[in-house]
């Protein structure tokens, strides 16, 4: 087998995560996109240690197992690999990945173990309570796109205005803010272009190539443009929506503005240059963002009424006597993007309802979504989210469990592979330590305050902690403790032992250093949740080296429709001795 050669094959299974195994005359082909049963062309584009990689070419029959798609974007958009087959198939597809991942791992623990297959999702559809949606086209100077990224593809966006992971007021808040941003924008009067109505929605582009209205999204590449993201973040519990427009400080319309009409523009002090600080014209929340291509923004005042604490509270903001320009273009093009959003409400469009609209400034060259400032333009910037009888607070960038029902499903198997800790005490009431090591918002260790003298939880993101803080005393927890730091450097300076230790690390799993700190502990028993069975049996390797071995595990589908499942296993510890000894191999399972 070559490289380059092309092959028809029939694909026999498909491995974590998404690795189809296709049988060729001279042996299988890894290839990725593909479904069990489907029959493929494929162009072979590695081979090395015997094993090869192939590019899927053209899927020339469907597997027997394909009984639709009920998304329109499916094979298009990357976000789905399992839509079109049925549901209960999927689970077998995912169980059968893990178990395999799994028994190659244990197949040198003597002591048994029960596997106990798959949970599936309360939801199949609509289930998600978090998206995060990009600008962009579909095709190069195409109209303006808002979605998700095609499947290969760094810069194609799809609309996926059809998409079934979500409910319906996801998607009747991205097709109304496509459309707003889409459309011209009749207080917009420059001198450097002017916009023109072509019948087609506001979707066609301008004599200079720019989009009508002159609305840019951000060029990943060329690192210009204004509009970036929309994310949206709907609580299962509650209904309570919150949204947030990421935009770059870059003007809107891609006007460079000069030195006399930089000094006016809003947020900016007169006589400071793009280098500083801006101060946003809705309010002064989160860190200044700095503007690299100042814009030319100018006009007449905003309504007092339209701005938190009134028009005389936006002149306190600005400071210093700031002489900022009230009702500019971008704050008009702002303040029409809040209330279009609200209108949806106001008619009764929307089944859950605003807690919050925020616009995120964010001029990182990187594309991730993250906030150099934010201005709440409506409401708050957290919602509440209820989970398993707690109640939780949740800000835009908090960690929690994209899928609310299923995390129930997640954190009662959890809580019943834990059973009961036991107790030292006369009295039988609960007095062992537990330590929840990158514990996220804290929900698993609010979940074991019940059956626990202490919880100890251990997170690297700051404002997770906050929230983890905030949220332990909302739902009157007192024997919780969080700690944010690096869970290697932070365990050497707790005082309490663990008695039982859960584990519910990254994708990426636990750094070698910090998981020989843990096993150092001896603890009898430990729990690991994992969100990539991978990392998981590469850790558990190293557990097996050292005495522990795996008791249960189980699968729970967080992610229906997608390649990612979530898997919990916990582990006992036994003495080793000459026989029962698993060797010290360094090979990886």
């Amino acid at each position: 087998m070559k490289k380059g050669q092309v092959y028809e094959a029939t694909v026999e299974r498909v491995d974590f995560p998404g690795k189809g195994i296709a049988r060729t005359e001279e042996g299988p082909v890894t290839v990725k996109n593909c479904l069990p049963g489907q029959k493929i062309k494929l162009s072979v584009s590695k081979v090395r240690n015997g094993r090869a990689e192939g590019r899927l070419l053209e899927v020339m029959e469907k597997s027997p197992l394909e009984t639709g798609q009920p998304c329109s974007h499916f094979g298009l958009c990357g976000g789905c690999t399992y839509l079109s087959l049925p549901y209960e198939e999927q689970l077998r597809v995912k169980e059968g990945q893990v178990k395999r991942l799994l028994d190659a791992c244990l197949d040198r623990q003597k002591a048994d173990w029960r596997w106990e297959g798959i949970k599936g999702s309360p939801a199949a559809y609509g289930y998600r309570n978090k998206m995060e949606f990009s600008f962009g086209d579909e095709v190069k100077d195409g109209p303006l796109a808002l979605g998700m990224h095609k499947r290969g593809s760094f810069y194609d966006v799809v609309t996926v205005e059809d998409c079934r992971i979500v409910d319906e007021d996801y998607r009747l808040i991205l097709k109304t803010v496509l459309e707003y941003f889409s459309e011209p924008h009749d207080f917009i009067q420059t001198d450097a272009f002017s916009w023109r109505s072509d019948g087609k929605g506001g979707q066609g582009l301008e004599e200079d190539g720019r989009r009508p209205g002159g609305l840019r999204y951000y060029h990943r590449l060329r690192h210009e443009g204004y509009l970036r993201h929309l994310l949206v973040r709907k609580a299962a519990g509650t209904g309570e929506i919150l949204v947030a427009l990421v935009t770059t400080s870059q003007d809107p319309w891609g006007n460079v503005a000069s030195g006399a009409e930089i000094s006016h523009r809003p947020g900016i002090m007169p006589g400071e240059g793009a280098s500083d600080a801006a101060v946003s014209p809705f309010g002064t929340e989160g860190r200044a963002a700095v503007s690299d291509e100042p814009g030319n923004l100018h006009g007449e005042g905003l309504s007092g009424d339209a701005l938190p604490g009134g028009a005389e509270g936006f002149r306190e903001s600005v400071g210093n006597g700031g002489d900022a320009s009230f009702g500019s273009p971008e704050s008009r093009l702002i303040e029409g993007f809040r209330e279009r959003l609200l209108d949806l409400e106001r008619n009764g469009r929307l089944k859950g309802r605003f807690a919050g609209i925020l616009h995120i400034v964010n001029d990182s060259l990187a594309d991730v979504v993250q906030s150099d400032r934010t201005d709440v333009l409506y409401g708050q910037d957290f919602f509440y989210e209820e989970l398993l009888g707690l109640r939780f607070k949740v800000s835009l960038f908090s960690f929690f469990q994209t899928n609310t029902h299923g995390a129930e499903v997640l954190y009662e198997t959890a809580r019943e592979y834990i059973g009961e800790l036991g107790s030292s005490r006369a009295d039988r009431a609960p007095d062992k330590v537990v330590y929840d090591l990158y514990s996220g918002t804290g929900t698993i260790a609010q979940l074991l305050a019940s059956v626990a003298g202490k919880v100890i939880g251990v997170e690297i993101v700051e404002e997770a902690v906050l929230a983890a803080r905030k949220n332990a005393e909302m739902n009157g927890l007192e024997n919780c403790e969080f700690i944010a730091g690096d869970v290697l450097k932070v365990l050497d300076t707790i005082e309490e032992k663990p008695d039982f230790i859960v584990l519910d690390p990254p994708r990426d799993g636990i750094h070698p250093k910090a998981l020989q700190r843990i096993l150092s502990y001896g603890v009898e028993r430990i729990l690991y949740i994992s969100c990539k069975p991978t990392s998981l049996v590469r850790d558990l390797e190293v557990f097996l080296e050292r005495g522990y071995v795996v008791e249960r595990a189980v699968c729970v589908d967080q992610f229906p429709w997608t390649a990612n499942i979530e898997v919990v296993c916990v582990l006992s510890r036994r003495e080793l001795d000459a026989d029962a000894e698993i060797g010290m191999e360094t090979e990886v399972c």
